[in-house]
C-alpha cells in the first residue's frame, strides 16, 4: 500500500500550513489533509480552499483508480504535475 506524506509550507520562510497524506490501497486512492495548529492560530492564516475551512481536520478526498490527481483536493491537484510533467519526472 503506497503512502506519501508531504509537509505543506508557505513562502520563503516555509511557514508550516499542514500535513498532506496520500494513500493507495488496492484500487482505492485517497488523501487526507490536516492544518498545522500553529497555522490555524496565525492571524494571517487563510483556508486553502472553501471545502477545507480553517479548523482542525482531517479533510478527506478520494478519487478514481489510475489517476493520483483525482484523489487530491483541488488546491493540491492544481499544483501537481500534469501527465507530461509526470512522464518527465519518471524518466529522470
Amino acid at each position: 500500500m503506497p503512502e506519501f506524506n508531504a509537509h505543506v509550507v508557505l513562502g520563503e520562510s516555509l511557514t508550516p500550513v499542514g500535513q498532506l497524506r496520500f494513500t493507495q490501497a488496492g484500487p482505492r486512492q485517497f488523501s487526507t489533509f490536516d492544518y498545522d495548529p500553529a497555522w490555524i492560530e496565525n492571524p494571517r492564516a487563510f483556508a486553502l480552499q472553501p471545502t477545507f475551512p480553517l479548523e482542525a481536520g482531517p479533510f478527506h478526498t478520494s478519487g478514481q483508480p489510475g489517476n493520483m490527481r483525482h484523489a487530491l483536493a483541488g488546491v493540491f491537484a492544481d499544483a501537481a504535475p500534469d501527465s507530461w510533467g509526470r512522464r518527465l519526472l519518471e524518466r529522470t
